[in-house]
């Protein structure tokens, strides 16, 4: 096996050796020994000459002396060698055309010349001075061991290697053989010195150079933490499947996809029908998968065992944040302290993310407004308003508490979380009743959350309508086969949230043909647009008066949905993984945050205290109503704790006689009690 300088790196190793009094840019070959084949190239090579030269063996050396010779302004490139002489090709110092791959590093490459440790016995650059200063090679070495040896010597003297790392050297077969494209890039093998420095340091400027220009010569890969893909479904489940079939549409990107153990009904075929897929459990990416060039959670990060599983999974990682109510608002966690744990993995994730994906300007800017994303770090992508998963239809079924009749009611499909405001979605079912007759009703689905919800506020909304029965229903979470069924009897989609990310029922509406009832409230307006924002903040009687003419047919209501359509046909899922490859890409070639380190840091800190919160816990399960007794502060003293420990342990039968007493006392407590 030898190796190959590409000809359009000419003018780049032009550009190392400019005004140097000697370059020698070298490949060894095994049959000859390549000291002494050193030795006679620096001896016949003119001091003034910036010469680039290719070593193999049976080079003719006067030959190459004489090609040389009133030639100074030139580099040569020595391509090939065989035992009859050199093949020699002269190239100007713009180079001649670049073959593919030598396009494709000089378009990739960062050119940061990167500090490496040491040369490795494949393709490097010489200087006269540098021999001077150290010496030769040492001949009674083998290959690697003389290069190392004398590299080590080099750097000894405070001289620094670098990595050329936009000069393209190809790995080639054999002589007989022809020439083949496959490449590891710049020093296509950096050797095991370079290779642990590169795996080892997350922020060394040489693994992001290396890593960018390997690029150029192999498909992006990429790692969809799809966990979220789980039987319940829902917006955020449907949006990683599109996501996930757009990039694998894409050319040049090899997908790998975490999956979880009880995807929704229809994935695992949609995906096994993508050859660029692959799917992984996790005890298979907790286990030691190789790491792709990105790992991309597309949703937030919710615990340290999320952000954990990303670090294992990518070279660099990239987040989707949807939004940040679950950040601002303590109410929607079990207790403060859990709120404040998700505050601070939030901020971990993405401080130590290298890229950031908002769905709209609204999105990113409210992070921007807490501080807590770099602005040149993140991007909105948004969602493609087409869709591309093409399942076959569930077949709509009314859901339970619904009459197979009904048509024509408002529907307000979402959980109770606070911010969805449904309590006001009653108030303009009322309004709509009282002022205009209406006689329909409000369809209230969606999940009943644990923390956050407007249950209370909606009861008491329902009971000043004055007939609450008959007003609205709520039906809970409903599956996909009545969420069909209720965008198709509906007259209008009530969507009065107050705060969103990203909104998906107005598309939805679109699709199904039916006006969409919302706010020009935070990224709604963006998405959706302004002139078919109906409700009026947050005025019952006002809004109703908006929203009657869509609630029949008519201009009014052909105009909205019309709008809506258009504002879906506005970004298709083509485009959103377009930007998103740019999204990887930018973060492959962006410096390795210099916070990063502290994030890894405090992410093992977040996990201690996880731990050691399940430790006390299950002190306190074990120890239950003694833990007083136990406490530095409690109610005994140190030596009296350690004096009941002692009578406790001096055999069970004096332990039994000396806490008869307490035990007794104890009984009659809680019969007290």
């Amino acid at each position: 096996m030898s190796w190959r300088v590409q000809p359009a790196t000419s003018g780049r190793l032009a550009s190392l050796v400019a005004g140097r009094p000697l370059a020698c840019i070298w490949v060894p070959r095994e049959s000859e020994p390549w000291p002494a084949a050193l030795g006679r190239v620096v001896e016949h090579t003119p001091e003034d000459a910036p010469l680039v030269v290719a070593v193999g063996s049976g080079v003719d050396l006067d030959r190459l002396r004489s090609a040389g010779e009133g030639r100074a302004d030139r580099t040569l490139l020595v391509l090939e060698a065989d035992d009859g002489g050199a093949l020699a090709r002269w190239e100007g110092a713009g180079g001649s055309e670049a073959p593919e791959a030598g396009d494709a590093v000089a378009e990739q490459s960062l050119r940061l010349r990167p500090p490496i440790v040491e040369l490795r016995p494949h393709c490097f650059v010489l200087r006269r001075p540098a021999l001077q200063l150290a010496g030769g090679f040492d001949a009674g070495l083998p290959d690697a061991e003389a290069v190392a040896d004398w590299s080590r010597r080099i750097s000894g003297r405070g001289l620094l290697h670098v990595l050329a790392d936009d000069v393209f050297v190809e790995r080639i077969a054999d002589r007989e053989e022809p020439a083949t494209q496959t490449s590891h890039g710049p020093g296509p093998d950096l050797g095991s010195k370079l290779e642990e420095l590169q795996h080892s340091d997350e922020r060394a400027v040489l693994r992001r150079a290396v890593h960018a220009v390997q690029l150029a010569m192999r498909e992006l890969s990429v790692t969809i933490d799809g966990r979220g893909l789980n039987t319940a479904g829902g917006g955020t489940a449907t949006y990683v499947v599109e996501l996930v079939l757009a990039l694998a549409r894409r050319d040049g990107v090899r997908l790998r996809v975490v999956m979880p153990p009880d995807p929704f009904p229809d994935v695992r075929d949609a995906f096994g029908e993508e050859p660029a897929i692959e799917t992984v459990d996790y005890e298979q990416a907790v286990g030691g998968v190789q790491r792709t060039d990105v790992v991309h959670r597309p949703q937030q990060v919710f615990t340290s065992d999320d952000l954990a599983l990303l670090r294992l999974l990518g070279e660099r990682i990239v987040v989707t944040h949807q939004d940040l109510i679950a950040y601002r608002l303590p109410g929607y966690h079990a207790t403060v302290q859990d709120w404040d744990a998700y505050r601070r993995t939030t901020r971990l994730a993405l401080g130590a993310a290298d890229g950031v994906v908002f769905f709209s300007e609204h999105a990113r800017d409210d992070a921007l407004r807490e501080d807590l994303i770099d602005p040149a770090r993140s991007n909105v992508v948004g969602i493609g308003g087409d869709q591309i998963w093409r399942r076959e239809p569930p077949e709509p079924r009314p859901p339970a508490g619904l009459d197979p009749d009904e048509r024509g009611f408002l529907l307000c499909l979402g959980s109770n979380y606070a911010h969805k405001n449904r309590p006001f979605a009653i108030e303009l079912a009322a309004a709509l009743a009282h002022r205009h007759g209406w006689d329909g009703r409000l369809v209230l689905a969606g999940a009943h959350v644990a923390y956050g919800s407007s249950r209370r506020a909606e009861a008491e909304a329902l009971a000043r309508s004055g007939d609450p029965d008959k007003l609205a229903i709520d039906l809970g979470p409903v599956d996909e086969s009545g969420r069909a069924w209720l965008y198709e009897r509906a007259a209008a989609v009530a969507y009065p949230s107050v705060y969103e990310g990203f909104g998906i029922p107005p598309f939805e509406a679109a699709r199904a043909g039916i006006p969409c009832l919302y706010a020009p409230q935070a990224s709604l307006v963006e998405l959706a647009g302004p002139e078919g924002a109906t409700l009026v903040p947050w005025d019952a009687e006002q809004s109703a008066d908006a929203v009657l003419p869509l609630l029949s047919d008519g201009p009014a209501r052909a105009g909205q949905v019309a709008a809506l359509r258009d504002a879906c046909a506005r970004t298709r899922w083509s485009e959103v993984a377009a930007n998103l490859v740019d999204t990887y890409r930018q973060a492959i070639r962006s410096p390795a945050r210099m916070g990063s380190p502290s994030a890894w840091d405090a992410l093992r800190r977040e996990q201690f205290l996880a731990e050691l919160g399940g430790l006390y816990d299950k002190l306190r399960e074990g120890v239950g109503d003694a833990l007083p007794l136990a406490e530095r502060d409690g109610l005994l003293t140190p030596a009296q704790q350690r004096g009941l420990m002692r009578v406790a342990g001096r055999g069970r039968a004096l332990g039994k006689v000396a806490l008869a007493p307490f035990s007794l006392v104890g009984r009659l407590g809680r019969r007290g009690s």
